[in-house]
């Protein structure tokens, strides 16, 4: 078929047509033709490429897995392991072909002989009805000097997203926290076992201060 295209192309460029057409009416790339021109008629498409002389053999990607997987190097990425065996004269391959070998056998975020740590979803928290959950934080409120801030402490009922508690500071504190909390709970006529609190581990969250108001009885 090429050296019919070709054929095709060469009459026709004789009788004063453009090969840019003819290759558009013959339905192949002008690249395609000029490279059976130059005579590189081999495809260089990645799915047709032979086996290279230097492609890595069996013995050579278990050693790396081996030396990898080993307890003095199995915590360390393959930059870490190139240097290290580098810093005793030893070379058994590059850091990118260390990455892709690993990628291969899925070794690369885990090679101890531990099983793998499973992420537990957090409980999900459901209300069904006013009073149940509250989730509360802090946000930033910009003041008009610049780079200053107020804080507001605002306690919100994910049942209906109503704001039962709010306060303004002007630091985050878990005393701060504590006192609106309490304030809350007292206007709202909330029992300690009555009520979930979601919160996150920030600073305020997690002071004894704060802390300390959960552990009493209301």
């Amino acid at each position: 078929m090429k050296n019919k295209v070709l054929r095709l192309i060469d009459k026709a460029y004789r009788s004063g047509a453009r090969i840019s057409k003819c290759c558009e009416i013959l339905e192949v790339a002008t690249k395609t033709v000029q490279r059976w021109n130059k005579g590189v008629h081999n495809d260089r498409r990645k799915s047709n490429r032979v086996n290279r002389n230097n492609a890595l053999s069996k013995k050579e990607i278990d050693e790396i897995v081996e030396v990898c997987c080993s307890v003095k190097y199995r915590d360390m990425n393959p930059n870490q392991i190139v240097a290290a065996l580098a810093e005793k004269g030893i070379y058994i391959a590059s850091e990118r072909t260390m990455y892709r070998v690993l990628n291969k056998r899925n070794l690369l975020t885990h090679r101890s002989e531990s099983k793998i740590p499973e992420r537990q979803k957090p409980e999900e928290l459901v209300a069904t009805g006013p009073n149940q959950v509250w989730s509360w934080d802090i946000t930033y409120l910009l003041r008009t000097a610049r780079g200053t801030f107020f804080y507001l402490y605002l306690i919100v009922d994910i049942w209906d997203r109503f704001i039962v508690g709010w306060s303004i500071h002007e630091k985050q504190s878990g005393y701060y926290a504590k006192e609106l909390l309490d304030k809350t709970l007292k206007e709202h006529g909330i029992k300690k076992d009555q009520l979930t609190l979601h919160q996150d581990n920030g600073g305020p969250m997690i002071s004894e201060d704060f802390l300390s108001l959960l552990r009493e009885d209301m």
